[in-house]
């Protein structure tokens, strides 16, 4: 399915990014399947909220037992008391893009299945010397960092920043049934030569930008004070050249079920929620493979879909 024909199944609201909480849209097919599409504010609720609230909708339609459905909890609140101030449209979330910007960018999907999954890691555990064996997110992350760079995306060294969800760092932890919009960015800074960008090298990049984000990070947020890392941060200078990455890598959204099983594919609505240069990152159904959605200049997109060492691994979709 293309991006355009998933984009018509979404709940259409201009304004769910700055004034509506949520829209949820049931389609119906004549063949019997069912698409149910939710948009959440980024405003109220995180990636954990979103899959915590839809699996606990669900669990109540299908009728279970009460200690499978979680009550939400608003403590983050009282952990992180710090107002958030208004953004407005440029809030980065559904509905914020611009339709003329988004003229020239072009919206790809690529599945990387679990034996090719497997088998880059496994390419670049054997580059490692000091590491340990990169997790599939970090293999597919650094093989899409690495096919942007080649393809003229990036002329010097360049940020990615990437979702990372904070309730396991946290102390005491969150409880699953934590309601809120806790996330922060990890920035990690591509070393690129005459030659290029190295797997192993990005792997190791996006490793430790990632542990900065521990116990002590989380309680400079709480305090609301700075980053003691900062010296270290890219000046995101060049915005053409930073990329986001997004991991939905590891939440049980293929758990849900409304009482007619559970789904044969979740996916996000790429069109209308990916800006330029975006890349969000989620599980495939089986076989511990990974979904990529990725927004590029359509130049660029050209040069990015034509890198072998991708084409190795990845299947191209519209």
């Amino acid at each position: 399915m293309t991006s355009e024909l998933l984009h018509q199944l979404v709940p259409v609201h201009k304004n769910v990014a700055t004034e509506v909480p949520a829209v949820i849209q049931v389609n119906f097919f004549d063949g019997g399947g069912v698409a149910i599409t939710v948009c959440i504010s980024h405003k109220i609720g995180d990636t954990s909220t979103y899959a915590t609230f839809i699996n606990s909708w669900a669990a109540t339609a299908r009728g279970a037992p009460a200690d499978e459905v979680a009550c939400p909890s608003f403590d983050s609140q009282s952990l992180f008391p710090i107002p958030v101030p208004d953004t407005g449209s440029d809030w980065r979330g559904y509905g914020s893009s611009d339709e003329e910007e988004n003229d020239n960018l072009v919206t790809k999907r690529l599945v990387f299945d679990g034996e090719k999954v497997s088998a880059l890691r496994e390419r670049i555990g054997d580059m490692l010397t000091t590491l340990k064996y990169p997790t599939r997110v970090e293999a597919v992350s650094a093989l899409i960092w690495k096919s942007a760079i080649e393809a003229g995306l990036a002329t010097s060294p360049e940020p990615a920043e990437d979702e990372k969800p904070e309730p396991k760092k946290m102390d005491p932890p969150l409880a699953d049934s934590s309601f809120g919009n806790i996330f922060s960015m990890a920035t990690a800074k591509a070393s690129i030569t005459s030659g290029g960008a190295y797997l192993d090298d990005l792997v190791g990049q996006i490793r430790v930008a990632i542990s900065r984000i521990d116990h002590d990070h989380v309680k400079r947020m709480q305090n609301d004070e700075d980053s003691d890392d900062e010296d270290e941060e890219p000046d995101h200078e060049d915005e053409d050249n930073d990329f986001w990455l997004m991991s939905w890598c590891n939440f049980p959204l293929y758990e849900i079920d409304f009482g007619f099983g559970k789904p044969d594919w979740v996916t996000t609505d790429a069109l209308d929620v990916l800006d330029e240069n975006d890349i969000y990152l989620m599980d495939t159904r089986i076989g511990k493979g990974v979904e990529a959605w990725i927004k590029l200049k359509k130049e660029k997109m050209d040069i990015f879909l034509n890198n072998e060492e991708l084409l190795e691994f990845a299947t191209m979709f519209d």
